[in-house]
């Protein structure tokens, strides 16, 4: 089924004296309708104070994403990123992460750094042969970053069969947690 997750995956574990180390020789996850397979050197660390993740890849039919980074579990701090190339947004459907059908292929990165709570962000997000319900966007291209409670959009374009719009500026007074909450009143 679509909203399962099934994992078969051959694993080194080494206990180390500062924590334990896994690497992941082989993985194959099935989730949202697709079959990904693991790459890359794809290890985990997992000590005292910090967790490592390194050269994780998954790729599938619906695309490919890359991840680095770092969580420091003393000071619930973050320092990584995630990259992806050709993902489908449909695959946002299948999780049920929106109420609005998508469709097209996106690329780019999303840098985090600082407090888990709320991380500084940098996106880098491009989107071709999108389509959100019925409106048709031939391409989406968003560069946009973010420091407590400010976001800066340094630009954004969408561009569609009936024109483009671009767009520049700042918006305050929102933060991750807010958007997470579902907090709409912190943009009013």
């Amino acid at each position: 089924a679509r909203d399962t997750l099934t994992a078969d995956m051959a694993i080194d574990v080494r206990l180390e004296k500062a924590g334990t180390a896994i690497r992941f020789r082989e993985l194959f996850l099935s989730a949202f309708g697709d079959a990904w397979t693991g790459g890359g050197d794809f290890s985990v660390f997992i000590g005292d104070t910090v967790a490592r993740f390194e050269d994780i890849e998954l790729h599938s039919r619906s695309g490919a994403v890359f991840a680095d980074g770092r969580y420091d579990m003393k000071r619930k701090t973050l320092d990584g990123g995630i990259s992806f190339e050709r993902v489908a947004l449909d695959l946002a459907n299948r999780a049920k992460l929106l109420g609005a059908p998508l469709a097209g292929k996106a690329r780019g990165s999303i840098l985090l750094t600082g407090a888990a709570a709320d991380p500084d962000l940098a996106v880098d997000v491009a989107v071709d042969g999108a389509r959100v319900d019925t409106i048709d966007v031939d391409s989406l291209r968003a560069r946009v970053r973010y420091a407590q409670g400010r976001w800066s959009i340094d630009s954004l374009r969408a561009a569609s069969p009936s024109g483009a719009v671009d767009l520049r500026g700042e918006l305050s007074g929102a933060s991750l947690a807010d958007l997470r909450r579902g907090n709409r009143e912190a943009l009013d």
